[in-house]
């Protein structure tokens, strides 16, 4: 209804670049393993948090740093542009618009978030309603360089592996990054079937940590043991080049990570499979040179 009035505010959205510092001290602050996973738990379902590694996740939630605040302590002004993310550990925050109370947050309520991402106008104030309230927050400084360092460092995780990949040797530094920077991460339970045999094959992974199990394995009408991939180890790169199904079942033996691509960004990024001549013998070699070892299932 305050249609002008957000028009202007979303107008004033704005995101600085991102200057990544490789030797940013990462902020750590100690709190109970409770505290933790409560913060853990605030973050689960928020986009903002989505996709984040293993690794990155531990630094931020490191990054969280604790404060205790009295009764009718503004923590957020309406209008004025803020750089922390917020979430209730203790005690009680009112949100109000044009001094209208229009909600509540208690403990594990978070606040704030798109201040991680951008900076623009708050659009609420909060106020702290009892007596003291506990509070964990974490900056847009802190978050960023956790992110964008994870992900310069992810990049270059994946195009070496990506190297590794026998039709691939051809391809150029330069496209093997785009590749790298249209990759999404994925993480399965121990357990989980990550690829189920006879299934279409849309996605190539790589795993980033963990260890999976590769069985009832058939190629090239043979049947061969069981395989298992940890670490840096990818599977799944049949489904980049043919449209045949899945040659195996992949099973995690445990919790783990992966790095996935799909076959429709692997074409828009490096082209029609008919134009890309210079690999038809590369992959033509790739499995009849690994079918005993390696299997693009």
């Amino acid at each position: 209804q305050n249609k002008p009035h957000e028009a202007a505010r979303l107008g004033n959205i704005f995101m600085k670049p991102v200057v990544i510092d490789e030797d940013y001290k990462y902020p750590k602050f100690e709190k109970a393993q409770e505290e933790r996973k409560l913060i853990e738990n605030a973050i689960f379902d928020n986009f903002i948090f989505t996709g984040i590694s293993s690794i990155d996740k531990a630094r931020l939630l490191d990054a969280f740093e604790k404060i205790v605040v009295d009764i009718g302590t503004v923590i957020i002004r309406e209008g004025e542009v803020g750089d922390y993310f917020y979430i209730v550990m203790d005690g009680q925050i009112e949100f109000s618009v044009k001094s209208q109370s229009v909600g509540k947050a208690r403990k594990g309520d978070s606040f704030g978030d798109l201040a991680l991402l951008y900076d623009c106008p708050r659009a609420a104030t909060c106020t702290v309603t009892t007596e003291t309230c506990v509070l964990w927050r974490v900056d847009q400084k802190s978050f960023r360089q956790i992110i964008a360092n994870g992900r310069l460092h992810g990049d270059q995780e994946v195009i070496d592996v990506l190297q590794k990949v026998s039709f691939l040797t051809k391809v150029s530094r330069e496209y093997l990054a785009k590749i790298a920077s249209a990759v999404t991460t994925k993480s399965f339970s121990k357990g989980d079937r990550i690829i189920k045999k006879g299934d279409p094959g849309t996605q190539f992974y790589i795993l980033k940590d963990g260890t999976v199990k590769v069985s009832d394995i058939e190629a090239g009408g043979e049947k061969f043991s069981d395989q298992i991939c940890k670490k840096g180890d990818f599977f799944g790169e049949r489904s980049i080049i043919t449209d045949e199904p899945r040659a195996a079942n992949v099973i995690a033996m445990e919790d783990c990570t992966t790095l996935c691509l799909s076959r429709s960004d692997f074409l828009q990024i490096v082209g029609p499979l008919d134009k890309l001549f210079i690999f038809h013998v590369e992959i033509s070699a790739h499995f009849q040179r690994n079918k005993c070892s390696r299997f693009g299932i």
